[in-house]
């Protein structure tokens, strides 16, 4: 039997994808590769299936872009200096 989702949940699945492709693109771009220790409120494998795109997960992702930026400034910082 052919699972259903309703429209709103393909809309996040995809809203929730494009970010998180946007995301790891600029992980690899500042060189962060292991998140589970900047990330103690979540577990490890809740980040994993997060980051494999098995979970929806907005909050995470909110607070994966605030440690972006806050590593971004402080290379920026860094190489200004």
């Amino acid at each position: 039997m052919k699972r259903k989702y309703s429209q709103n949940r393909i809309e996040d699945k995809i809203e929730h994808a494009i970010k998180l492709a946007e995301l790891k693109k600029r992980m690899s771009i500042i060189g962060m590769t292991r998140y589970a220790n900047e990330f103690p409120e979540f577990y490890a494998s809740h980040l994993r299936n997060v980051m494999g795109g098995k979970i929806l997960n907005f909050d995470f992702l909110e607070a994966l872009e605030e440690k972006i930026k806050t590593i971004e400034k402080l290379l920026s910082t860094k190489s200004d200096s």
